[in-house]
């Protein structure tokens, strides 16, 4: 559990670390920006006058705020915790059989590997009970192929697990 705590105090270092310089960069650049607009303005007013001054420094700035806007709409995702569990989780639910004398060091394996043996005798369970019956008169209804349920019902099970876990 500290390995999780430190990678948020890391996490949360280096973000204040770029917010920083981010904040500080955005001051230099926006004295440089007046500046270069002044200067903008100043050689467009003599060359041609005020009116298209303003329309040329309006077309760049909209350029400008439409290319950050793009920018800043992009997002990247970042895989979290949660999720790198729950995909170890889904992997070692389809692979071999968790014993149950396996001993990890972090609570959160434990739990995990806990609902991965819960899984694989719910599935087991699921798998040898016989195929319902079907009513008089109705066609034989279409068994479902239970080595591809199994993974899908541990893996979505997993993941309510994991979700109530992280909930506490």
């Amino acid at each position: 559990m500290s390995s999780l705590t430190d990678d948020l105090k890391s996490a949360a270092a280096d973000t204040a670390r770029r917010g920083a310089w981010i904040a500080g960069g955005g001051v230099a650049l926006a004295v440089g920006l007046g500046f270069a607009t002044l200067a903008g303005w100043l050689v467009l007013e003599t060359m041609r006058g005020p009116l298209f001054a303003a329309l040329v420094l309006c077309c760049v700035y909209l350029g400008i705020g439409f290319v950050m806007l793009s920018l800043g709409l992009r997002h990247k995702r970042r895989v979290t915790q949660a999720e790198r569990l729950a995909a170890a989780a889904a992997a070692t639910a389809s692979a071999a059989p968790v014993s149950p004398g396996i001993s990890a060091s972090d609570p959160i394996e434990v739990q995990v590997m806990e609902a991965v043996l819960r899984l694989q005798n719910l599935a087991q369970a699921l798998s040898d009970a016989p195929p319902p019956r079907p009513a008089v008169g109705d066609e034989p209804a279409k068994g479902l192929d239970m080595g591809v349920v199994s993974p899908l019902l541990a893996s979505f099970v997993i993941g309510l697990d994991l979700a109530r876990m992280m909930r506490r």
